[in-house]
């Protein structure tokens, strides 16, 4: 999976996962174009790292789902950058 997936499984932006792996914590495999390829081993090697639980904690609706509070400030962020292009 890519990068933001990956986030979105553990319930954080994909900030949080690229200054885990400057500090050493994931090495996650490249591919051809050097993207970021993670696997569910990786997954569960993050969680653990990071110390976000399997069931991920639920913020408030974002889009009318429920997500988790770090990716609904993620996605505000976001939304935020967008308004300034």
């Amino acid at each position: 999976m890519r990068i933001h997936e990956f986030a979105m499984a553990l319930g954080v932006c994909p900030d949080t996962i690229r200054r885990a792996e400057r500090r050493g914590l994931l090495k996650p495999t490249r591919d051809w174009a050097g993207h970021r390829r993670y696997t569910e081993a990786d997954l569960e090697r993050a969680r653990r790292a990071l110390s976000v639980p399997a069931p991920h904690r639920t913020g408030r609706a974002v889009d009318g789902r429920e997500v988790p509070q770090e990716q609904a400030a993620c996605r505000q962020g976001d939304a935020a950058q967008e308004g300034r292009k």
